[in-house]
């Protein structure tokens, strides 16, 4: 597997369990506060084994075996939540919907769970939601998902707030 695969399925495992195992929100995870450690000295092996250290405000992801460990590293963390129940249901149920391809629901889901819902074309809406999700699913590289999916969260932000 290169490196980019790697790192892109590592943050993704790490993302999920933060979110669904452990009920934790970095709520400034964006690219300048992840830092790639031991990258030059990825080998292709068979299965890593991960990990999950916590510094106080830093988490570091270690992949195992590899004679320097690949890490991703989160800074700054110091604004962290723990979602409430109903939150983290919502949130499970997006999340399996843009996994299953259904981006209707996606957005139904969005529209209905939003505090702050002023969206003018609620059928164009779902519409693109379900285009964006699509779009999501059919990209075989796991960095374009999160670049698509990223799209996604842009896309909600600009329609329910306008």
């Amino acid at each position: 597997m290169e490196l980019r695969q790697k790192l892109a399925k590592k943050g993704m495992d790490m993302l999920l369990k933060m979110v669904f195992v452990d009920n934790f929100v970095h709520a400034d995870l964006h690219p300048g506060n992840i830092l790639v450690q031991g990258a030059e000295h990825v080998a292709d092996t068979p299965e890593d084994q991960t990990s999950v250290v916590d510094l106080f405000d830093t988490l570091i992801l270690e992949v195992q075996p590899s004679s320097s460990p690949l890490r991703l590293v989160l800074l700054d963390a110091g604004i962290v939540a723990e979602l409430q129940s109903s939150d983290l249901e919502n949130f499970r149920a997006v999340f399996t919907a843009v996994v299953l391809g259904q981006g209707e629901r996606v957005a139904e889901l969005i529209l209905h769970h939003s505090r702050a819902n002023q969206c003018k074309d609620v059928e164009r809406f779902k519409a693109e939601m379900a285009e964006l999700v699509m779009k999501a699913r059919s990209n075989t590289v796991a960095l374009g998902k999160v670049s698509c999916l990223s799209q996604i969260v842009e896309w909600v932000n600009f329609n329910l707030n306008a």
